[in-house]
């Protein structure tokens, strides 16, 4: 019985209720898609078609992207954003091309990083970036 308690304590943690293995939760993704606007009249545009996704320069598939993410739908190297929107876990200088029908296509670049990480047994991490895309209508 000594073996067993001691295992349970090598192999996992312990708070006030629970024993077990340790786990990382993420407690939103790392990049939420707050609202996406037309340029021109500050429209809400309800759909937008994310792809040709980058992290740290490296091409990565939407697979990569939609564990733990929300309203998003794949289609092939393509996530169809129904705003709001998020996706991705692993932080890193992200670029994809964000577009909608009627408006032209537009790059995006940036950093994104966790806000909060806390450490421990369930450690986790929180305060994903919020952006909003503009977008200019085609002419």
């Amino acid at each position: 019985m000594l073996g067993i308690a001691a295992l349970a304590a090598w192999a996992g943690c312990e708070n006030d209720e629970t024993v077990g293995p340790c786990y990382h939760l993420y407690k939103e993704p790392l990049i939420n898609v707050t609202a996406a606007t037309s340029s021109a009249n500050g429209d809400a545009i309800p759909t937008v078609a994310l792809t040709g996704f980058e992290r740290d320069g490296t091409p990565i598939t939407t697979a990569d992207l939609i564990i733990g993410s929300y309203f998003v739908e794949p289609r092939g190297d393509t996530l169809l954003c129904h705003l709001p929107c998020g996706f991705g876990r692993i932080a890193g200088d992200y670029s994809f091309v964000a577009g909608a029908a009627g408006f032209q296509d537009k790059t995006l670049t940036l950093q994104a990083q966790y806000q909060i990480f806390q450490g421990g047994c369930p450690s986790f991490n929180d305060g994903g970036m919020d952006i909003v895309i503009e977008l200019t209508p085609s002419r």
